[in-house]
């Protein structure tokens, strides 16, 4: 299933948690890795890293629509992004046009015009508290059971039972 359920708007997340009690055995149990809030910094600082890591993930989206779909955009027109949402509890991840230009998707006759500075919202990645771990137990009917965290308390590892 994964290590997190960060990619899934609180409601998808409270949905699937339903889902997956509803198709479970009183002596099953489901494990999830939620990662936690923290500052804005550290945060910003993880999902624009030095190594460029985070940034081509992000651009492999293009290469994906290049590949797959026909399309033609130029990656070194665009420069990755990430902002923390703090409101909404979420890492925004962007593509951003550094010039005006268009792209083409051939097969879909589709023309795509981007202004300087526009940006392309490609992911999010939601954070939890605490309370919004308990929340959303409280909300799919689990039960949690166990709970383990890092040492710097930046990501918890939660074992759900029915």
């Amino acid at each position: 299933l994964g290590s997190n359920i960060g990619n899934f708007e609180r409601q998808d997340a409270t949905t699937f948690f339903h889902r997956v009690h509803d198709a479970m055995q009183p002596q099953d149990r489901f494990l999830v890795g939620i990662d936690l809030r923290k500052d804005r910094g550290t945060l910003e600082r993880a999902y624009n890293d030095s190594q460029g890591v985070t940034a081509r993930f992000n651009k492999n989206i293009l290469k994906r629509i290049n590949a797959q779909l026909g399309g033609h955009f130029d990656l070194d027109r665009f420069r990755h992004l990430a902002r923390y949402n703090e409101d909404l509890g979420r890492v925004e991840m962007h593509l951003v046009a550094d010039t005006a230009h268009t792209v083409g998707i051939a097969p879909l006759e589709l023309q795509i015009e981007f202004a300087a500075g526009e940006t392309i919202h490609t992911e999010s990645s939601y954070k939890y508290s605490q309370q919004e771990i308990e929340e959303l137990t409280a909300r799919s009917a689990f039960h949690l059971e166990q709970q383990w965290f890092d040492a710097e308390h930046r990501f918890s590892l939660n074992l759900f039972a029915p």
